[in-house]
């Protein structure tokens, strides 16, 4: 993807910022001309913004929001009343996110990691003062409403193109999706079923300081299993990205490791270059790492076009400007890797990390374990940032679409050739299900 091709991994920006607002109250004629202006600009923007609900129902679904605005709203309200309907589009990279000045510095927090499975909610980490409530042990209500209501209404206000992909990211945030949503309490009554009952608590609430900080903010790191080398690999996006990368391969170089596990399985995106940057150490041979890609004419995306043009790439077809992936030469890297590749995946693995994922396995540089990623192989990205005239909330529009190589169908991503998953006793006991059976993979060869 290069300068020409970057995926903004707009969904963790969208749920890391979801918090309370300021509690200003802006006129029903001021958020109605919100949503016109959000709508005009995603009409103006996205290559194919009904592409899954076709534009009748969705208009018909802005018509029934804009009749609930009755009175003035704080951001906060309106945010939650838009977002599920900009999320019908089924576009991680598309939707609102909140003016960053108008958070609160309130870190209050429900008490509990979870784990979902089958729209059920399970604990795997108690972080509450009461330790009799055992790991493991199912969320039948939170403060009354039922757990499959409550994934019903995060799913619906989380974007993405995948169930998988949201359900992965709530799971991965849950105290701070869920508070974005519900708001916050002192106290927590939760309904809990246990091995040989069910009991309902009175549960404090605590700062989010407390909890775990979610896999995919972490940094990335190598480290060694005896001869395999594993870059566990967070994101595409960090200033030193490329620093990082060289000097990992310089020490798995060192140390002659014939195996290499890449773990893309809590990467969210970043900067496509990057992708590139990675697989310049992985292989001398030229790819192509898109089939196609198309964006729509506007006078926003009129430089980029003109570029194209320029390069002699592209032709118009209405109101779409379309052109051939453009094949990649790697960079002669000195400290390249030439061993055995495994690249590690799941519904998290997303934008920029997908694309990579995907490249080694088109091109068979590796074998890919783990779930299939949560961003589909052909896809929306190179996000355009709106803000909203009246309430400043800022919109993630894509602009160009991308047929990733290899790609068959919509809604698919990369498909590991093993497919291997962790369950409920796997986190509780600290498992990691898909690296062990990776690391039998090698030796078994």
């Amino acid at each position: 993807m290069g300068n020409l091709y970057r995926l903004f991994s707009f969904i963790s920006v969208f749920l890391c910022f979801q918090v309370c607002y300021a509690q200003k109250a802006f006129s029903p004629a001021e958020l109605i001309a919100d949503i016109d202006s959000v709508n005009r600009k995603i009409i103006e923007l996205h290559p194919h913004p009904f592409s899954i609900i076709d534009s009748t129902t969705y208009f018909e679904e802005v018509k029934a929001v804009k009749e609930k605005i009755g009175t003035p709203l704080s951001a906060d309200a309106f945010h939650k009343l838009i977002t599920p309907l900009i999320a019908k589009i089924g576009d991680g990279h598309t939707g609102i996110v909140p003016d960053q000045s108008l958070m609160s510095i309130s870190k209050l927090r429900f008490p509990f990691d979870v784990f979902i499975k089958d729209r059920k909610l399970f604990i795997t980490e108690n972080y509450s003062s009461d330790k009799n409530i055992p790991l493991g042990s199912e969320i039948l209500k939170i403060n009354g409403i039922p757990a499959d209501e409550i994934l019903y209404t995060l799913l619906k206000h989380s974007p993405g193109e995948l169930t998988d992909y949201k359900t992965a990211v709530i799971e991965s945030l849950f105290p701070m999706v869920y508070k974005s949503i519900y708001g916050e309490f002192d106290e927590f009554s939760v309904e809990i079923k246990e091995p040989d009952t069910i009991k309902t608590y009175k549960i404090d609430t605590i700062v989010n300081a407390v909890q775990n900080m979610p896999e995919f903010m972490k940094p990335s790191e190598l480290h060694f299993k005896d001869n395999v080398a594993v870059i566990d690999l967070r994101n595409f996006s960090a200033h030193d990205f490329n620093s990082f990368i060289h000097s990992a391969f310089l020490q798995i170089s060192e140390k002659k490791c014939e195996s290499l596990i890449i773990d893309l399985r809590n990467n969210v995106g970043g900067h496509s270059m990057y992708a590139d940057s990675l697989i310049s150490y992985l292989t001398d041979k030229e790819y192509q790492s898109m089939v196609s890609d198309s964006i729509k004419i506007s006078f926003a995306t009129s430089p980029y076009i003109e570029q194209l043009q320029k390069m002699g790439l592209g032709s118009r077809n209405g109101d779409i400007y379309s052109w051939n992936g453009i094949p990649v030469q790697p960079v002669e890297r000195e400290h390249a890797f030439r061993g055995s590749l495994y690249i590690l995946t799941g519904p998290i693995t997303y934008s920029t990390a997908a694309f990579a994922a995907n490249v080694t396995k088109c091109y068979k540089m590796g074998t890919v374990v783990g779930a299939e990623t949560g961003q589909p192989m052909i896809a929306y990205g190179d996000t355009h940032i709106y803000t909203l005239p009246n309430t400043n909330l800022l919109c993630g529009i894509s602009k160009q679409k991308f047929v990733f190589c290899c790609a068959e169908k919509d809604a698919v991503g990369v498909v590991p050739d093993y497919k291997v998953e962790r369950n409920l006793k796997d986190i509780l006991d600290k498992k990691d299900t898909v690296m062990e059976f990776t690391l039998g993979l090698i030796n078994n060869n």
